[in-house]
């Protein structure tokens, strides 16, 4: 990669059309509330502008609306500090009845369209002056967002930034938990608003694809440690490289002008992601109360338990086989999280250069397991699951074993344990627990017993989890951010991850139910774990760095009957 410090290429466009005419120009403060790489709290600010025209509205950075001076020096920083908040360009009305939106995400630009969204804004009766205006209150939830709009009916218009719109005035302010917009400025201008042009690089795709794809990458917890982390080969990848000296920064510019990120904070979602998986519609309503990371809890790890979890099976030839992973379950003061063993050793002990925990994590990626709170919220168990190419997330209040104990023991590792019979699910466990670690928890969702449960086994033995390790350890325990998971009813997730995942048709192709349109949409990269390149069957298809779409499985065993 050759670092240049010389005039800035800016990458050749392909034609655009003026689609409207601004009646006025809405100018907002955009600022969004969020924590730095060291968790602590930082605001970023940028400028928004909106071009209202009669039938189509055109919301942007500022640096869009003012293209022809940006790349002067001395906004060379706006642009980088607009590419670090991630606002899109969007376009409401256009085509007509449709809603079209573009954005960069490094290194490539992609354009979404989906019909224009409703927001079921409530209207009441308080009032407020902003900024010389006079203002009524509305309020509305879209896509897992709750906002507060204030609008102002003199200025008879049902725009505003961003994609909020569809009140009875100019919205003036709108802010949710991390996010407020504000009207700085109101220009009585008739400019062109030009359509997104037609550059044939530009990757196009249904809204809820990019948008899942948006918020899987940047709200992967890798995304604040390493910004380009998803991009498999960055230094081929790079072109027209500019360096920009901005006080003691260095802002890297590449690709056409666009911003190298190579430090950034938290990233918070405008909204969460929608999706259709088989004949399962993901709506607004099932989305409804998905929260920023701002609600997010912490605890200290105390000690980790290792679990070897054995599956018996069959292959695609009805022949007897076993399925096998390593679980960690990280107790913490008052919680427990359960998720594999060695991609917990290095997200949450930051043992990221160990070998060892690469390979095996590499090995484990075939099973896409969930990530399982015990205790988060107060009360509930938080679920972050998969069912290949989405990601879902549910809560479920504390399950009730029913546990029956009994007087027999048995010694697990170095601990003398107890016998305790219980049901959840339509499956009967055997657990055995060991009343001398004060913990009442265990493997996946078990739990409720007088001591941490070190070995179980349900009653038709398929399943079963044996003690591999036990250490204490220490390490602040994040709650996952629930960017890119699409919030679902328990029960209605696990009906249909048994009802796609348990068809016949699954184990002689894993990808039976995806649609063939969606599946070419995904961004695959074929990968493998290193060596010479294999045979196209035994390399990875990586959807993304947390979950693939296997070759070749078992059948698969569902641990909940219901």
């Amino acid at each position: 990669m050759t670092m240049m410090a010389l005039t800035l290429t800016i990458a050749a466009l392909g034609q655009t059309e003026t689609v409207d005419t601004a009646q006025f120009v809405a100018v907002y403060d955009y600022e969004c509330r969020t924590m730095d790489d060291e968790s602590k709290p930082v605001t970023d600010r940028m400028q928004v502008v909106v071009q209202v025209g009669r039938t189509v509205t055109k919301s942007m950075p500022l640096s869009c609306y003012e293209q022809g001076d940006i790349w002067k020096r001395d906004k060379l920083a706006s642009a980088y500090q607009e590419a670090l908040m991630h606002i899109p360009t969007v376009w409401t009305g256009w085509p007509e009845g449709q809603a079209t939106v573009r954005e960069f995400i490094f290194p490539h630009e992609f354009e979404g369209c989906e019909p224009t969204p409703d927001i079921a804004w409530t209207l009441t009766d308080d009032t407020l002056a902003i900024g010389g205006y006079s203002c009524q209150r509305a309020t509305a939830t879209f896509r897992g967002v709750a906002w507060t709009a204030w609008y102002a009916e003199e200025t008879p218009s049902s725009a505003g930034p961003w994609r909020l719109r569809g009140l009875p005035g100019l919205i003036v302010k709108a802010e949710s938990e991390a996010h407020t917009f504000c009207l700085a400025e109101l220009k009585d201008e008739a400019s062109p608003i030009t359509a997104p042009d037609s550059n044939p690089e530009v990757q196009r795709m249904n809204y809820a694809k990019l948008l899942k794809y948006r918020n899987g990458i940047y709200g992967n917890r890798q995304y604040i440690k390493n910004p380009t982390y998803y991009v498999p080969d960055l230094q081929s990848s790079l072109n027209d490289v500019f360096v920009y000296n901005h006080g003691d920064e260095q802002l890297v510019f590449a690709n056409g002008g666009h911003p190298l990120l190579t430090k950034v904070h938290e990233y918070r979602t405008l909204e969460a992601a929608i999706g259709q998986l088989g004949d399962s519609v993901v709506t607004d309503e099932d989305i409804a109360g998905v929260a920023s990371r701002d609600d997010r809890g912490t605890d200290t790890a105390q000690f980790v338990v290792a679990y070897d979890w054995v599956t018996r099976t069959t292959n695609k030839d009805g022949q007897a086989t076993t399925d096998s992973v390593r679980l960690a379950v990280i107790v913490a003061g008052h919680t427990a999280k359960c998720m594999e063993y060695n991609r917990a050793m290095m997200e949450d002990f930051g043992e990221t250069s160990n070998k060892d925990y690469q390979f095996g994590e590499w090995n484990a990626r075939q099973y896409n397991l969930p990530v399982i709170y015990v205790g988060f919220p107060e009360g509930k168990i938080s679920v972050f699951d998969k069912i290949v190419p989405n990601r879902y997330f549910y809560t479920e209040p504390l399950p009730d074993f029913h546990w029956q104990l009994a007087d027999d023991t048995l010694t697990v590792g170095c601990n003398l344990c107890h016998k305790a019979v219980g049901r959840y699910a339509g499956r009967t466990w055997t657990a055995w627990y060991a009343e001398d670690v004060p913990a009442p928890y265990g493997p996946w969702k078990l739990r409720g017993l007088p001591g941490m449960i070190l070995m179980a086994e349900d009653a038709d033995g398929i399943f079963r989890f044996d003690l591999a390790g036990l250490e204490q350890k220490s390490a602040r325990i994040n709650f996952r951010d629930r960017d890119g998971y699409t919030t679902m009813k328990r029960d209605k997730f696990v009906h249909q991850r048994n009802k796609l995942l348990c068809n016949k048709r699954y184990v002689q192709n894993p990808r039976y139910y995806i649609p063939d349109g969606a599946y070419d949409h995904l961004n695959i990269i074929e990968m493998w774990p290193g060596g010479p390149e294999p045979a196209a069957e035994d390399k990875v298809s990586v959807v993304a760095t947390d979950m693939i779409i296997p070759k070749k499985v078992n059948a698969y065993q569902p641990l909940e009957l219901r």
